[in-house]
């Protein structure tokens, strides 16, 4: 049997290491020591990873979540180069026997980002080398490979229960779940599988109770079906579809073979060939009321007969004009703008004007005259250019004048400036011309010429093309109201030759309705209201029956008849009748078939009973081996974990020692089930120590377990017990007589032991000396940055 002490560690690109060599030449006692900060949990971190897999403290640390990456690893210094952690395990019975293993992590700048969390160790691969100094020759192992190797199982779990007592987090067992607990503490046990093959079992019976209990409700069906509607006898009865074959439907209760067909779909089936008989016997009142319906829906749709009187005359025409109301809207803007004399400023699109309008000349003069004219305004000075423009200004000021006093003549004396009254309007009028006058003397050459061009123009050609449009508006003017609300409706009726047959079909007069004159129609809801009184005059009488079935009867016309009057035309009472006959013959042949359902459910029940009778033996022999198996362990563990806690903690006012108490509930099957394990101080409570116990003392005790734990089960494998600075929560007593227990019980183990304070580093060599005790002593920073 192996029992390996570890007596080298190498790390190479390790957290902030860059390569360092750790020699632990302490056969019973290692004392990590020196400053905080400085590497001795590195060391710990090392270890637990090459043995576990994993560093329990940031694996179980849940602050990163999702699909975060990082572009660094956390555990490598150089992200270019491997991480690597190689130790050396030596027997201690002979020194001869070695075990040297090693992880790797790839160089971390290979890895994606997503492959760089913090918790994730996947990527760590594990070796097993032929000696300490030789990396090149190894070979990969697999975690199972690595329990081989030490003789034991589940080396990550046991390790971290029984072999490390970490600095942070020491209490992780108390604070777990009572699930996760019993988890642990099946592991611990080596009651895992067990547990595991009773959990199989115990959910095996329980889908099996739910199957039964089903199955139990299809036999009680099945027998209300059958005490209800089984028959002894009944006269085979042919099939005939309702429907001849070219024509037949997808219809369930038309079918050869109808399946399922249990008591309450039988008689929907016959409630619905009760609803076909009269809707057959109903036919022409049904019609009827189908036709009352289509008028409802005209009526209904304002929107679409306000769309037939507003359009149902100028619909052909409607492109028409709308085209020639745009060209209205076009010349009214082309008019004000030759007119205001703007046609320098202001573009003109003088081929839509001799496209539209016949004009007594032709275009190209007009174009021809307008580029003289801009090349006589270029060559003109500046001032010049100003008074033209002042000429212009005032020769559209006098007509916008005359425009004003024709409608408010009252004004015809007053200057439109300066609001001066003058003699007369024509003295206004002369006064202004005289100025203009005045103007023109002070043009140049061109200005001059530009002037007398512009003059010529409107003389000979503009003022023709402004007569000329203004005659084509007079006669072709559009009322902007009437245009709007043609195209407000333009889309509402998409057949409209289509829509008057309706109503001539019905015998209704539309023309009177609808709108001939280009104006809007402002009496549109009186139009409208008189047209929808004229349709509910032409609707027809419905029988009562099919005016309160209506919706029944359109129901089965539309999902068994496609809504086809001539599949209707097809079916009589008589062929109705044999349907019913040949649902209640098909009926009978699926009720034999519920007879032989019920047998076979019987007989599977019977079955199902015997198994859960095989399982519930056999639940019961796990409960009792597992329980006594546990009982047991409990048994070995309890006495040295009391003496532990109670050397440990010394000062509790609740008594001295800790005791594992379980905690047991009854099944609904009526077994006896532990349901956890209660960590109590010496006194009547039931209250865990996790309420009641400080931090440090809660501490002391995974201590006490940890070493009793390590007793009882860690004597083969691997002989080393890590303790991370852990007497830094005791007070002076509590840490002697923790030293007075590990030299007296844990002598036979290697202890690595870590701590900041150089008093107890001395005090922990000393007592372990002074009993020619192997001692090592390892100054942390001096070994890993030296």
């Amino acid at each position: 049997m192996n029992n390996y002490i570890i007596t080298r560690i190498s790390l190479k690109n390790f957290k902030s290491i860059d390569e360092a060599t750790i020699e632990l030449e302490g056969v019973n006692l290692n004392v990590l020591d020196g400053p905080n900060g400085f590497g001795k949990t590195t060391i710990f971190d090392a270890i637990q990873l090459l043995i576990t897999g994993s560093v329990r403290r940031i694996e179980s640390n849940k602050i990163v979540a999702g699909n975060k990456g990082f572009q660094d690893h956390l555990f490598s210094k150089d992200q270019s180069l491997p991480t690597i952690i190689t130790i050396e395990f030596t027997d201690k019975h002979s020194s001869e026997n070695k075990l040297v293993l090693q992880r790797v992590l790839t160089p971390p700048s290979n890895l994606l980002a997503s492959q760089k969390k913090p918790q994730d160790f996947s990527r760590y691969k594990l070796y097993k080398l032929t000696s300490f100094e030789d990396e090149e020759n190894k070979e990969a192992i697999t975690d199972n490979q690595l329990n081989e190797l030490f003789g034991m199982k589940d080396l990550n779990v046991r390790f971290n229960l029984y072999h490390y007592i970490e600095q942070e987090e020491s209490a992780h067992l108390f604070k777990k779940t009572d699930k996760d607990r019993m988890d642990i503490i099946s592991k611990l046990f080596n009651i895992e599988e067990e547990t595991n093959q009773k959990l199989f079992l115990e959910r095996t019976r329980n889908k099996l109770i739910q199957y039964k209990s089903q199955s139990v409700k299809d036999l009680s069906n099945l027998e209300d079906v059958l005490g209800k509607d089984s028959k002894s006898e009944i006269e085979e009865f042919p099939y005939k579809p309702l429907i001849s074959e070219e024509k037949i439907l997808n219809v369930p209760w038309d079918k050869e073979n109808i399946r399922p067909l249990d008591q309450e779909l039988k008689q929907e089936y016959i409630k619905e060939l009760d609803l076909l008989k009269n809707l057959l016997l109903n036919k022409e009142d049904f019609q009827k009321g189908l036709s009352n319906e289509k008028l409802d829906n005209v009526i209904k749709a304002e929107n679409k007969l306000k769309g037939i009187i507003i359009l149902g005359h100028f619909y052909t025409n409607l492109e028409k004009l709308e085209k020639q109301y745009n060209n209205q809207e076009n010349f009214n803007v082309i008019l004000t703008t030759l007119k205001n004399r703007e046609i320098l400023q202001r573009k003109v699109d003088w081929n839509f004007i001799f496209e539209n309008i016949d004009i007594p000349f032709e275009k190209e003069i007009v174009e021809q005259r307008l580029e003289l004219i801009k090349s006589y305004k270029a060559n003109s000075n500046n001032m010049s250019s100003i008074v033209s423009q002042m000429i212009q200004t005032r020769s559209k000021l006098e007509k916008d004048f005359n425009t004003y006093i024709e409608v408010k003549p009252e004004f015809d004396k007053e200057c439109p400036l300066c609001g001066h009254s003058k003699e007369s309007l024509a003295v206004l009028i002369s006064q202004i011309n005289e100025k203009t006058d005045n103007l023109r003397a002070s043009l140049d050459v061109s200005a001059k010429t530009f002037h007398n061009e512009l003059e010529t123009l409107y003389s000979n050609h503009i003022s023709i093309i402004i007569e000329r449009i203004e005659k084509w508006l007079l006669e072709s003017k559009l009322e902007k109201d009437f245009i709007f609300q043609l195209i407000e409706y333009k889309n509402t009726i998409p057949d409209m030759e289509k829509a008057k047959n309706w109503f001539r079909e019905l015998q209704i007069n539309i023309d009177i309705y609808i709108n001939h004159e280009m104006n809007i129609v402002t009496d549109l809801e009186e139009r409208v209201q008189a047209l929808q009184q004229e349709i509910i005059n032409k609707k027809l009488m419905v029988n009562e029956f099919c005016r309160e079935n209506m919706e029944h009867l359109k129901r089965v016309f539309n999902e068994r008849l496609n809504n086809e009057h001539e599949l209707l035309e097809q079916i009589n009472l008589e062929s109705i009748e044999e349907k019913k006959e040949y649902l209640e013959y098909q009926y009978f042949l699926q009720a034999s078939l519920n007879f032989r359902r019920a047998k076979a459910i019987r007989e599977k029940l019977r079955k199902i009973d015997e198994v859960l009778s095989s399982i519930n033996r056999l639940i019961d022999n796990y409960n009792d081996k597992i329980n006594k198996h546990r009982a047991k362990m409990i048994s070995d563990i309890e006495i040295p974990f009391y003496i532990y806690s109670g050397k440990i903690i010394q000062n509790h006012q609740r008594g001295i020692g800790v005791f594992i108490k379980e905690e047991k509930e009854t099944e609904a099957t009526g077994e006896l089930k532990l349901k956890t394990l209660n960590f109590v101080p010496p006194v009547e409570t039931d209250h865990d120590i996790v309420h009641s116990f400080s931090s440090g003392q809660l501490s002391s005790t995974v201590i006490a377990l940890t070493l009793a734990l390590n007793k009882v089960y860690g004597n083969s494998g691997i002989k080393t017990l890590l303790i991370d600075d852990s007497v830094q929560t005791m007070d002076e007593m509590n840490m002697v007589s923790f030293v007075e227990l590990l030299r007296n019980d844990f002598k036979d183990r290697q202890l690595i032991i870590s701590t900041h304070e150089d008093d107890i580093s001395l005090y922990l060599r000393y007592k372990f000396l002074k009993y020619e005790l192997i001692v090592g002593n390892i100054n942390v920073k001096q070994a890993l940055y030296s």
